[in-house]
């Protein structure tokens, strides 16, 4: 929720790329909407990101916005049930490798 979060404030959200160590199945929370993260591979990317990319930042609203329709409800439970639902796939997807 932490990254969901950053998003609704218009914070940069920088992780770490993963992409070269698991390449088979999706790693990132962002999976779908790669423009609002920005994926440091090494310091001098997480330095870039931070020194010179963060000021001024600002999201494409319309990305934005289809984000957190996705991953945010009404009150009526429907983003707890699909967080539900992913991480029981996400633990019957690493079932199935491991």
């Amino acid at each position: 929720t932490t990254m969901i979060e950053a998003v609704i404030c218009g914070k940069m959200v920088i992780t770490p790329d993963y992409s070269d160590l698991i390449n088979d199945r999706d790693w990132s929370f962002f999976q779908h909407y790669p423009q609002l993260a920005r994926y440091a591979r090494r310091l001098e990317d997480l330095e870039k990101y931070l020194f010179q990319e963060a000021q001024g930042f600002i999201y494409d609203a319309q990305i934005k916005n289809d984000f957190l329709n996705e991953y945010l409800s009404t009150t009526s439970g429907g983003a707890r049930l699909r967080a539900e639902s992913a991480i029981i796939e996400t633990i019957k997807d690493s079932a199935n490798i491991y």
